[in-house]
């Protein structure tokens, strides 16, 4: 029998630590940077050129579009509108406000897991808001920073060219998944009861939800939403650090308590009624927020957030709010959208005084500014 010293043991079991952790950071190298299925989450332009019409007015034909694309795993969403039409000798057209034409976006991505193959990307673009609904087919390959391919659509048998060029990246980037875990699992140790009670009313809010408000809340709604409430809704989990450093420099500087608060933020505000202004709430709600991304769908969570926000009075919930401004909640135009939104921040009294009404008014266009 051959007698192992205490040196060999703690030899043989320092080789092994390190040969599973360099095994584990290949695997993660080769997940990350070579097999990993490309982000094509933010805001993009693209432009198509037909090359093949039944249709000659529409030979050559030219059409920009802005949209933004969420992507989660290989599914692709995103909405967008049309911006520019340049038609063969004519001048060249552009569509601002209600005048752009609404697209819905649909697609996946086909990842080849050979080393520099490129990702093939496709998408089933709707398109609404002009003489009459239309649909595409676009093939793409993926060049990191822009798409190109070939496109097919039920206009006119239409069919070419067109290049998708990313403008802004909303890059999910691996320290802000790794502080978000991290606040999510100190959550469900400091506010374990908390914890609790909020990821049952996220489960019965997003039920009520699903059953019966999905693609019923108009997308105006949630375009101002998120543009007046959190316009880096994408890029964060539930948490804005960026945002979190800024409201502390003005707290510091201002001496006032000042919001920084996501949109998660304030659903968990409101499910949990954490309405005391205080340094201990606001931190209950930060940490507490996390939980939101990992109970809903990233995609669902503004509307979600809209069924139960407070607008007013007799405005408790987005269905109470166009009850009491007579408004249908699937076709809500973008200045009667904009006004709910500014509620949330100036939340309309019963007997509303002139000095509010202005201040919703002004909250209104300003919210219409950044929608153009």
């Amino acid at each position: 029998m051959i007698a192992i010293s205490p040196s060999d043991i703690l030899t043989n079991t320092i080789g092994n630590f390190l040969g599973a952790s360099i095994l584990a950071l290949i695997i993660w190298l080769l997940g990350n940077f070579i097999f990993r299925i490309p982000n094509l989450n933010g805001s993009w332009k693209f432009t198509i050129l037909t090359n093949q019409t039944a249709y000659h007015r529409f030979k050559n034909l030219k059409l920009t579009y802005k949209v933004f694309i969420y992507q989660t795993g290989k599914l692709i969403y995103g909405t967008g509108e049309k911006i520019l039409e340049k038609e063969q000798d004519r001048e060249l057209k552009e569509y601002t406000g209600k005048y752009r034409s609404r697209i819905e976006i649909n697609g996946g991505i086909r990842k080849y897991y050979i080393p520099f193959k490129r990702s093939k990307v496709t998408l089933h673009i709707v398109e609404e808001g002009e003489e009459r609904k239309s649909s595409s087919l676009h093939v793409l390959t993926n060049y990191r920073k822009h798409l190109k391919g070939e496109f097919y659509s039920t206009i006119a048998d239409q069919s070419g060219t067109v290049k998708w060029i990313k403008q802004i990246h909303f890059k999910s980037r691996l320290v802000n998944k790794f502080l978000s875990r991290i606040i999510n699992n100190l959550a469900t140790i400091l506010y374990t009861k908390d914890y609790k009670n909020l990821k049952i009313q996220l489960d019965l809010t997003y039920n009520i939800f699903k059953k019966n408000l999905e693609n019923v809340i108009s997308k105006s709604l949630v375009d101002c939403l998120i543009l007046a409430e959190d316009k880096r809704f994408f890029k964060h989990r539930g948490i804005d650090f960026i945002a979190i450093i800024r409201a502390i420099k003005n707290n510091i500087l201002t001496n006032t308590l000042q919001g920084g608060s996501t949109i998660e933020q304030q659903l968990t505000r409101k499910l949990l009624r954490l309405y005391s202004r205080t340094y201990r709430r606001k931190i209950k709600e930060v940490l507490l927020a996390s939980t939101v991304d990992y109970v809903l769908p990233k995609k669902d969570i503004p509307a979600v957030y809209l069924t139960t926000a407070y607008f007013g009075w007799k405005m408790n919930g987005i269905i109470e709010t166009c009850k009491t401004l007579n408004l249908q909640i699937n076709n809500i135009r973008p200045f009667h959208a904009a006004s709910i939104i500014a509620r949330l921040r100036y939340p309309e009294p019963q007997n509303c005084s002139l000095e509010r009404k202005n201040k919703i008014l002004n909250r209104t266009n300003h919210i219409l500014a950044l929608l153009q």
